[in-house]
């Protein structure tokens, strides 16, 4: 399978993806209680493509245009692809906007996740989940939602840093700092450094090796973008401490852990371990020489990546 690569990547391209987006995909509001978020479904016309249903859940502040050239290289190889964007942010709206990651409670992403999966029919459908999607991916398992036939973890957001504190009690500081700032009036209070959405620059970045990659991206998050999302708030961070895991409820789910040889986002020092704990069949992978965002890497790393969540999606 050919892998869209870093040269092809122009206005041409750019023009292509949107009438791909348009004229192949579905928009749907899919309603998740008392918020709703926004689903794109890009499925084969009937008697065409593959049987397989591959579902792909977004990292943190990551919107699915991001992914429209992975999703057209997906869909041209006969997969019906589908993804969503969180809720509070991308399409999906904003629970009280501030620029910045917030949620009331994780349970919402887990929501959001088993309702797009019961919108659209997705019964043993494949996954992949990107870093925070990821965990997300990972608490519908251990809450026994619909069965997944394969799901790929790539750099999943397992542990954040926090400096050599247990998980309670760093969650017991966010939720401090949290506190002072409501206080002071601020409901969104956020930890030094952290700030609405402001274009990264490739120098000095530790998300991607691809500077092409990364202007294809922001050129478009820049013009395109509804509800743009930079740091995160001290809420958002103590519910990541609160929600890691120990283990992973595979069950009958065969899984693929990616990891980025270089990755300076995540910590994946416990990996091995919540794998150890874990039952079912799990296997982790290296990716040399990546950052973080293996999805949206230099074509070496990329297709790298790529070639391993194929291999094992085709097993």
């Amino acid at each position: 399978m050919e892998f869209t690569s870093e040269n092809d990547l122009n206005n041409s391209y750019r023009q292509m993806l949107l009438k791909f987006k348009n004229s192949k995909c579905s928009w749907d509001s899919i309603p998740c209680g008392s918020f709703s978020v926004a689903g794109l479904a890009c499925v084969h016309p009937e008697g065409t493509g593959r049987w397989e249903k591959l579902l792909i859940v977004q990292g943190r502040a990551e919107t699915m245009d991001k992914y429209l050239s992975l999703i057209h290289d997906l869909y041209s190889a006969g997969y019906d692809i589908y993804t969503y964007d969180h809720p509070g942010q991308g399409y999906s709206g904003s629970q009280e906007n501030a620029g910045l990651s917030w949620i009331r409670s994780y349970d919402d992403y887990v929501t959001a996740l088993d309702a797009v999966m019961r919108f659209y029919q997705l019964e043993d459908p494949f996954i992949i989940s990107v870093s925070m999607g990821a965990l997300v991916a990972v608490m519908a398992l251990k809450r026994n939602l619909l069965p997944i036939s394969k799901l790929v973890l790539v750099t999943p957001m397992f542990r954040v840093e926090r400096k050599g504190l247990p998980a309670w009690l760093a969650a017991f500081v966010c939720d401090f700092f949290e506190l002072l700032g409501r206080i002071t009036g601020n409901r969104r209070a956020a930890p030094l450094g952290q700030h609405p959405y402001r274009r990264p620059t490739f120098a000095g970045n530790t998300k991607t090796h691809s500077e092409r990659r990364l202007n294809f991206y922001h050129d478009w998050y820049q013009s395109d973008r509804i509800f743009p999302i930079g740091g995160v708030t001290w809420h958002w961070l103590g519910e990541a401490y609160r929600h890691e895991p120990v283990r992973i409820s595979a069950g009958d789910c065969r899984i693929l852990l990616l990891e980025a040889q270089n990755d300076k986002v995540v910590d994946n020092s416990a990996n091995a371990k919540i794998v150890r704990n874990s039952k079912g069949s799990i296997e982790i992978r290296g990716i040399r020489g990546g950052y973080h965002d293996l999805l949206n890497e230099s074509d070496e790393i990329r297709n790298q990546t790529l070639r391993q969540i194929m291999s094992f999606l085709e097993q």
